[in-house]
């Protein structure tokens, strides 16, 4: 397998990582080989090595300083990989954060999408991404503006600045992004007193879609 990972022929390595992250941490002889090939000249092996590199449980400290690099990859595959390992990393992604708030603003709404759960994963320290992480929650694509939601509640208390945009979402009638709101308000707890009213608004409408 760890020579396949080396083989010339492109699609020979495809397979084997594919091999690799199904096999997940049996696979821990594959992390040297793997870390060459994010830096393969082919996008989708540099996408899926960071990919095997999470499977086979690769320590973050030795993963960050490549994924930050990759969030500035030509391709959008590798970028999404890239936020996408981030935030199965969680809290240790912490270094990540400024490369991470960046590309909120990438052409790639997958990419976009997977740089909010990689802010949500590392929570209360995310707090610098809340101004930019508020100011998606104008968009028009639902998936995505539910995942801003749920990030800026696992920011917690520090995501306190978004309490106005998150009050004034509940003029739209979409249950599962009323639900959301309610538990992403709960989380940032006392600093979002300010939603009390609306909440109680919205909870005693028979109408209202909650």
């Amino acid at each position: 397998l760890v020579e396949s990972l080396r083989s010339e022929k492109q699609s020979v390595r495809l397979g084997a990582i594919e091999i690799v992250q199904k096999m997940g941490s049996h696979a821990k002889a594959a992390e040297g080989p793997l870390m060459a090939l994010v830096s393969d000249p082919t996008p989708k092996i540099r996408a899926g090595a960071f990919q095997a590199l999470n499977a086979v449980g690769a320590k973050p400290e030795t993963l960050l300083p490549k994924l930050q690099a990759a969030l500035q990859d030509e391709s959008p595959l590798v970028r999404r990989a890239a936020a996408s390992v981030l935030a199965n990393v969680g809290s240790e992604a912490k270094p990540a954060l400024e490369s991470l708030t960046l590309i909120l603003q990438d052409n790639d709404p997958l990419v976009k999408n997977a740089a909010v759960k990689a802010l949500g994963a590392i929570g209360e320290a995310a707090e610098p991404a809340v101004p930019k992480l508020s100011e998606l929650l104008n968009v028009a694509d639902g998936g995505l503006q539910l995942d801003v939601v749920e990030a800026l509640g696992k920011i917690g208390s520090n995501a306190k600045l978004a309490v106005p945009r998150l009050v004034e979402l509940f003029s739209i009638e979409r249950k599962n992004l009323r639900l959301a709101l309610c538990q992403s308000l709960a989380s940032i707890g006392a600093a979002a007193s300010a939603a009390i009213p609306t909440l109680q608004a919205a909870l005693q409408n028979p109408d209202a879609d909650l």
